[in-house]
């Protein structure tokens, strides 16, 4: 933990607070989801996707990733501030003698300055990476529960060498009057592959439907990251920390009324989807707390937000971006659309820049 960095009890107060600001807030946002008229809803996602998608990004590039590199430290403009002109020059000059000598002793194993940087970047790199194939796994959980489902018929091979299933190779399905009826296919003449919506009572596992627990699973992993990335910032400055909450509670609002609607289409009633979800939030705490014992060394403080930025940037961009894109194919005219994810991206940016723009209002 570096010197200037925020008393622990600041940290652990703030940070606290932070997360249940978030869990409430939250919770209080997929309550309102079910409540709003499906084009409002629809449209006022639209612009939620955006301002959370421009909150992060924004985040993560305008403050998270300077702090990474070392462009926001505050310490290393004071350190020379009681020192006379002639003790300047002369550490001037000896920085500059030793950055020469560093140049001429450079090997492919010696750490400077500048491969750290390129060393704490690669983290964002590859947190973004490793949230690609935790998502990747739980979809192919998701598909696998499917196809493995004691409802569902495992593919066997005919005579001929071919699969079959309930369906021939035409993509004809036989019905027990012995007519059939065409299934539906793709282009190219794949059939479509649908997710059960009812699976059997014996596929459930604690009275919850698969589907449900990977719902629910995604969300405990998601919170956890968000908790440690409310730790991390805080750790750095109080101001870092409220940035990064505004950032996650801006995005939490949409993921959560998402995520509430696929619990109760799964089955589950309002008050247990409510109940799961808030348990789910619980997890928060702890990544805030590993963030904070954690983050008392000022490396892994630094690694720490490194991987808050690559999973703000993995969300905003290749999740929730992605989202927003498929979204824009609604019934909605293109103009009105693009009205709404606009104001989304300038409210978002604005928002942050502005929390940048006026820090020493925060830190005074």
């Amino acid at each position: 933990m570096s010197s200037n960095s925020p008393e622990m009890f600041y940290v652990i107060l703030y940070g606290v607070i932070s997360v249940t600001v978030v869990s409430l807030l939250s919770l209080g946002g997929a309550c309102i989801g079910p409540l709003m008229a499906k084009d409002a809803k629809h449209r006022w996602l639209h612009f939620f996707l955006a301002m959370a998608i421009s909150t992060l990004s924004s985040d993560a590039i305008l403050h998270i990733i300077p702090q990474v590199v070392g462009a926001h430290s505050h310490s290393h403009g004071h350190s020379h501030e009681h020192h006379g002109n002639s003790s300047h020059e002369n550490v001037t000059v000896a920085h500059s003698h030793s950055h020469h000598e560093e140049e001429d002793e450079i090997m492919w194993y010696t750490i400077t300055s500048t491969r750290k940087n390129l060393l704490r970047l690669s983290v964002i790199v590859l947190s973004i990476y490793v949230l690609y194939f935790v998502e990747f796994f739980m979809f192919y959980r998701k598909i696998h529960l499917h196809y493995c489902s004691p409802s569902t018929k495992s593919p066997v091979k005919s005579p001929s060498g071919i699969q079959s299933s309930n369906s021939n190779s035409s993509g004809i399905e036989d019905n027990n009057n012995g007519e059939s009826k065409e299934k539906p296919r793709e282009e190219g003449g794949h059939e479509l592959i649908h997710l059960r919506e009812e699976e059997e009572d014996g596929g459930k596992i604690c009275g919850l439907k698969p589907r449900a627990l990977i719902i629910l699973f995604g969300d405990g992993i998601h919170n956890l990251v968000d908790g440690v990335a409310i730790g991390a910032s805080f750790m750095i400055s109080l101001k870092l920390g409220f940035i990064t909450t505004i950032a996650v509670v801006c995005h939490e609002l949409p993921h959560e009324i998402g995520d509430l609607a696929v619990l109760i289409d799964s089955g589950l009633s309002m008050v247990t989807a409510l109940i799961l979800n808030l348990l789910s939030a619980l997890t928060a705490y702890i990544g805030l707390f590993i963030a904070i014992v954690l983050g008392k060394d000022e490396e892994t403080e630094t690694i720490l937000l490194a991987i808050t930025a690559g999973m703000f940037l993995y969300v905003a961009w290749a999740d929730m971006l992605s989202h927003l894109k498929h979204d824009a194919l609604m019934a909605d005219h293109w103009m009105v659309t693009s009205i709404l994810q606009l104001s989304g991206f300038t409210v978002g940016f604005l928002l942050i820049f502005g929390l940048g723009w006026f820090e020493h209002l925060l830190e005074g």
